[in-house]
């Protein structure tokens, strides 16, 4: 009796496995039939089968075929290539140029005052006044005015247009503006110099009077290069942009004029 059972289970699997098989080839056929096959759970009703799913449509670039593409490309990547130019003469070449005449001259001024401190040390009796300690410390006070200075000026340059002002207007304006960094100067020494003990502040204050005309007459030239570099940059800027329009007038303009 158990071998009449376990030949009736071996043929009940063998049944199984033909309708399983056969059930799948016709799922596989009508998929094929229908072009899909969806297989999902429907809620309580357990799951459902439907055939005929739809492929979905793939995004098609309606520009592609378009003649003017190319075109288009090429312009855009002409305006942003100028653009980057734009920046780079604004922001790095405009200030770069600017700062590199005020930093040379304020130097040349700072070589002034040195050298008439060592004038003075020299009236003192000292041999060789460069090697001496309160040389060297009036070195460092003049760095530090060197500083102050190139603060000053670089907010002179950068905050107001020198390019767009007259002849009148700009002398005036540099006039002022190197009274204030003159001014600024005699204020730095009152502060930070404290040597009265072998050169006085008066006596500083008495020979450096002497050479302001070579000072003021250097951050004059100064503001001068400066003022031209500002031209040149504005002459630069408005040609890029007027070749920046050219490009955009030419997409822009109608084609029926």
């Amino acid at each position: 009796m158990i071998e009449s059972f376990l030949a009736l289970s071996v043929v009940t699997q063998s049944f199984l496995v033909v309708c399983t098989t056969l059930f799948l080839v016709v799922l596989l056929y009508f998929a094929f039939k229908t072009g899909g096959i969806k297989i999902s759970r429907d809620g309580d009703k357990g799951l459902s089968i439907s055939f005929g799913v739809k492929k979905k449509n793939k995004k098609i670039n309606t520009h592609a075929g378009c003649k003017y593409l190319p075109s288009v490309i090429f312009a855009l990547n002409k305006v942003r290539d100028i653009e980057g130019k734009l920046y780079e003469i604004k922001y790095n070449e405009k200030i770069s140029s600017q700062m590199d005449c005020v930093e040379g001259s304020v130097k040349i001024s700072m070589n002034f005052l040195l050298k008439n401190y060592i004038f003075l040390l020299k009236e003192k009796g000292f041999i060789d006044p460069l090697r001496t300690a309160q040389c060297q410390s009036y070195v460092l006070l003049l760095r530090l005015i060197e500083y102050r200075i190139i603060s000053k000026m670089r907010e002179y340059v950068r905050k107001n247009h020198l390019a767009e002002r007259n002849e009148t207007e700009f002398d005036s304006y540099v006039d002022t503006r190197i009274t204030a960094i003159h001014l600024l100067l005699n204020e730095s020494l009152n502060d930070l110099y404290h040597y009265d003990d072998i050169v006085s502040r008066a006596e500083i204050h008495d020979v450096n009077a002497k050479t302001d005309h070579d000072f003021k007459d250097e951050f004059k030239k100064c503001f001068h290069k400066c003022r031209v570099i500002s031209i040149d940059i504005k002459k630069k800027i408005e040609l890029l942009e007027k070749e920046s329009n050219s490009i955009f007038s030419m997409f822009l303009a109608n084609p029926n004029e």
